[in-house]
């Protein structure tokens, strides 16, 4: 198994670091890797990127906060980052096909 990083914020490497996470490789896009089955994917995707990457049979933890309006678009340190509650959480995302309804 193998761990990718996906984020441009040191913060929150470090903080990743400090909760012990390993950090086979940090990137700060998720752009053309050779997922397999069983790696691991840490980071902030949007939905359709995480679902791609569940679709490989890899999982996705989602690195998710509650920050306040007045840090938003900050580089926050790990400390600020436990402040606004940050958690990894894995999530499981399904492409589901529905015939057009609008």
């Amino acid at each position: 198994m193998t761990t990718y990083v996906v984020s441009r914020h040191p913060g929150a490497v470090q903080w990743l670091v400090q909760q012990g996470v390993a950090l086979d490789h940090c990137l700060p896009h998720l752009h053309g890797q050779e997922l397999r089955a069983g790696d691991r994917v840490v980071g902030t995707l949007p939905l359709q990127l995480a679902c791609w990457v569940c679709e490989q049979g890899a999982e996705y933890w989602h690195l998710g906060m509650d920050i306040p309006a007045q840090w938003r678009g900050q580089e926050l340190t790990p400390a600020q980052m436990d402040a606004c509650r940050a958690r990894l959480e894995r999530f499981e995302i399904q492409r589901i096909s529905v015939p057009k309804v609008w």
